[in-house]
């Protein structure tokens, strides 16, 4: 009899002797475990072997190397172990190969929970991995979630038994022991604190949550949920015990976390960092090394502290999150095709109604982190994970996909694809169509699977361009902006017709003349010209329509702009940029409470994502509310520390609160990444006047006046400050005349209350549409 010994540490013995010929070649031992572990057991495919196995090898070198790695599996465990059905299948003679998962898995399906929980002696595979495989890394990972979960499940079993049985110690013991498989299982904990209160241990009750919550912070960045805190609200608030054992672990104090400053009614708070370190968090970046604190923050304190952000959302059932593809191509420089392909994949699934997609901002989060699909479930409270793996080799492209249910870890659907990277378009729009279908039963309605999209462009290289393009845009930084201009401008050249091509074109021009790089007349016509050239490729593109939003916007043609926005939001509604932006066009227009509903929205749809974070602090800013403005920009800086654009705001919302020190800080910080910029220059200008450093703010103002670009609603901002109003009408009327987008904040910004007074003002808002 042959041993596969695979939870706890790994032992393949033969007549109690170590065989070592297997041991030693990671990628048999994979396939010995598959076999004889995989679900549903009994017989596999040779095609399926070879995908998992051998992704990247033709078919006749892959099935050579199938066939080779049975014929030293057989001669090392001897002939009958591992057995063909026909010339298509494999499998394994559990009469001769005795496998620890297998029997597990037959424990539970007979109902004995405690032959499952002697048998689970740890993590499935520990440690264990095999190259350029991606397909078995996946299912290693899946099945250490499930056996793992398979075995905590076992122990409740036989706890929840102890329980009916009134032996409540070995109800707690067996629910320790569930604690100890998965430290981190929240579920877990609940039941055991229920236990142990039935049990007459409240102390002991109260200090397992709170080491709880200490461990989940430090290991994961995780905040316990709403139903844990409030069940441990109700266990510090219930009468005392009344056994004389309770009342004495009731007497002993329990340390409780000392309470923070109030967090206003609607904002999501980062824990506060002492300023003025603010400037020098840990630098995390976002793409791969996003501290996963954050989602205490955005997904399970949110309800703890600020309450539902909008209506309830949909349950996890009908939600999926799009994780980042696997780049397979060893070329670090491929990063942009394979996270490209799931942002278009999460772009195209936002668009189904009745399915809730995780922004990708947040589902990117958890890209190079170890974490298990069930974990991931459970943070971004969705049902399913979409993730796979692209690997590009010149124009050839394979791309596997694979839908996951999030709770179980079983594999839903998965596919791969060969093909030209011209049939990337086809690949996406049928991977969409399957992952519909497959949930099709949870959606509202009975949304069906988005039609076949023709193909974007022919050009490969035009994509990647454009691919590179949008990931700039989501940088959001200033340099971003003019890097994804010229990346938009080369897909053009090789595909004039590529209507995101034109799209993102038409962006980057509007952020010109928002920029002062452009005269308004002539960076508005290019803007309007390109987005109107998408539509006319392409009507549904959202961001065309987005992007013509904001150029109306600029125009102060505010109900055109409005008419832009919602139009975007029904083309794509899952998308949380849209939001913001007509969130911010509502602000101008004095909105407030629309504003900051749909600000909020956007956050919610993406609460990793930077922009969500620092526009929502926008909304509050010009409602006049700063510690909620405050609030948001520290989420946005906590996501991307240093954002000069999120340091220039902060310092507007720092100087109306008169934290004077902090402001000017924050100002200088922005205003040292881009030394020429108008906006940022005028921005650290004015906070330095509140402060009373006229000198400062006078040196800063010369350097407007004489540098270029120049911009004469920013001088006239900084003039206001430093009480010259003549002057600051002048700037005001020259701005005006240069059709400046900037002065649509005139009728919120606090910036220029000293001149609201004077009638002159009144006739430019008047002349700027923004009061009747």
């Amino acid at each position: 009899m042959v041993q596969l010994h695979t939870l706890g540490a790994v032992h393949l013995r033969r007549d109690r002797l170590e065989v070592r010929s297997v041991l030693s070649q990671p990628r048999r031992l994979a396939l010995l475990v598959y076999l004889a572990a995989a679900r549903p057991h009994g017989f596999h495919t040779r095609d399926r072997l070879i995908g998992l196995f051998w992704p990247d090898a033709d078919e006749a070198r892959a099935r050579n190397a199938l066939r080779q790695a049975v014929f030293q599996l057989r001669k090392s465990l001897g002939e009958g172990v591992i057995v063909s059905r026909g010339d298509h299948e494999l499998g394994i003679d559990s009469t001769r190969l005795w496998c620890d998962v297998a029997v597990l898995d037959a424990a539970l399906e007979e109902g004995r929970p405690e032959a499952a929980i002697d048998l689970y002696r740890g993590e499935f595979m520990p440690g264990f991995h095999v190259d350029d495989s991606p397909g078995i890394e996946r299912w290693l990972e899946d099945e250490r979630a499930r056996l793992r979960r398979a075995a905590v499940d076992a122990a409740w079993t036989v706890a929840d038994a102890d329980a009916a049985r009134g032996d409540l110690a070995a109800a707690v013991a067996r629910g320790r022991q569930a604690m100890a498989l998965d430290p981190l299982d929240e579920g877990s904990v609940r039941r055991l604190i229920e236990r142990l209160d039935q049990a007459g241990e409240r102390a002991a009750a109260l200090q397992l949550f709170g080491e709880f919550e200490r461990r989940l912070e430090a290991e994961l960045g995780l905040a316990p949920g709403e139903e844990t805190l409030r069940r441990v609200t109700e266990l510090r608030s219930a009468p005392a015990a009344t056994t004389a054992a309770a009342a004495v672990m009731d007497a002993r104090p329990t340390p409780m976390p000392a309470p923070g400053p109030p967090c206003p009614p609607s904002v999501v708070t980062v824990r506060p960092v002492p300023r003025p370190r603010v400037f020098a968090r840990q630098q995390f970046a976002l793409v791969g090394v996003v501290a996963l604190a954050l989602s205490v923050v955005l997904f399970q304190r949110r309800a703890r502290e600020t309450g539902p952000l909008t209506a309830p959302e949909p349950t996890p059932d009908a939600a999926v999150a799009v994780l980042p593809f696997i780049n397979m191509s060893g070329d670090p420089a491929n990063e942009y095709f394979s996270d490209g392909m799931a942002e278009e994949l999460s772009f195209a699934l936002s668009r189904v109604p009745g399915l809730r997609v995780v922004g990708h901002t947040s589902a990117f989060s958890f890209k190079g982190k170890d974490v298990g699909v069930d974990s991931i479930g459970r943070a971004l409270r969705v049902g399913y994970v979409l993730e796979g793996s692209v690997r590009a080799t010149g124009n050839r492209v394979r791309i596997l996909a694979q839908l996951i249910d999030a709770a179980s870890g079983y594999h839903v659907w998965s596919e791969t694809w060969d093909g030209d990277l011209s049939d990337v378009f086809a690949v996406q729009a049928e991977i969409a169509a399957a992952v519909v279908r497959e949930l099709q039963p949870r959606l509202a309605g009975g949304s069906t699977p988005p039609a076949p999209a023709e193909p974007e462009t022919r050009s490969a290289a035009a994509h990647a361009y454009v691919l590179r393009g949008y990931q700039a845009l989501y940088a959001g930084e200033i340099a971003d902006y003019r890097r994804a201009d010229t990346l938009f401008t080369r897909a053009l050249e090789l595909d004039p017709d590529y209507a995101r091509a034109h799209a993102g074109l038409a962006v980057t021009r509007n952020m010109s003349v928002f920029r002062r790089w452009q005269a308004a007349g002539e960076g508005y016509a290019r803007a309007e010209a390109a987005a109107l050239r998408a539509l006319e490729l392409d009507p549904s593109l959202a961001v065309a329509h987005s992007a013509l939003g904001r150029i109306e916007e600029g125009r102060w043609n505010f109900a055109a702009a409005d008419r832009h926005f919602m139009r975007a939001i029904e083309l794509s509604p899952g998308t949380e940029t849209w939001y913001r932006h007509r969130a911010l066009l509502l602000a101008i227009l004095g909105r407030h409470d629309e504003s900051i509903a749909l600000a909020r929205r956007a956050v919610e749809i993406d609460p990793l994502a930077t922009g969500a974070h620092r526009q929502l602090g926008v909304t509050y800013f010009q409602a006049r509310q700063y510690e909620n403005a405050v609030a948001a920009y520290d989420n946005a800086l906590a996501l991307a520390p240093g954002h000069q654009v999120a340091l220039h705001y902060l310092a507007q919302a720092l100087s109306m609160l008169g934290r004077h020190d902090e402001a000017m800080a924050a100002a200088r910080a922005a205003f040292e990444k881009s030394p020429d910029d108008p906006v940022l220059g005028a921005s650290a200008a004015w906070v330095h006047a509140r402060a009373g450093d006229m000198a400062m703010a006078r040196t800063r103002l010369a350097r407007l006046e004489v540098g270029q670009p120049r911009s004469a609603y920013a001088i006239a901002l900084v003039l206001a400050a430093l009480g010259e109003h003549e002057r600051a009408f002048v700037e005001l009327q020259r701005a005006y005349d240069e059709g400046d987008s900037h002065l649509v904040e005139l009728g919120v910004f606090p910036a220029f209350d000293p001149l609201r007074t004077d009638p002159r003002f009144l006739r430019l808002l008047q002349r700027i549409g923004l009061v009747s």
